[in-house]
């Protein structure tokens, strides 16, 4: 084994293609990198909102609104 700097270096190819992943209290954030296409930033942004409280409770107000809907026809067709 010798002493020193290595006589060759293996040729690393740089990344050309990564993503970076964004998370916070409102959306994730996903930003996609690619430098075939350009060095200067990311070629494509996504963002992905969470649910807020009021969409929430609107989806199951809406869902219970079905499911009572559900019985009454269901007991409807029962009685005939």
């Amino acid at each position: 084994m010798s002493r020193g700097r290595p006589t060759s270096l293996e040729n690393i190819e740089p990344t050309k293609k990564w993503t970076r992943v964004f998370k916070g209290d409102d959306c994730d954030t996903t930003w996609y990198y690619d430098n075939s296409i350009t060095t200067n930033g990311p070629v494509r942004v996504d963002i992905k909102w969470h649910k807020t409280q009021k969409q929430f409770e609107e989806e199951v107000k809406a869902k219970k609104a079905i499911k009572k809907e559900q019985k009454r026809v269901n007991k409807f067709f029962a009685n005939k």
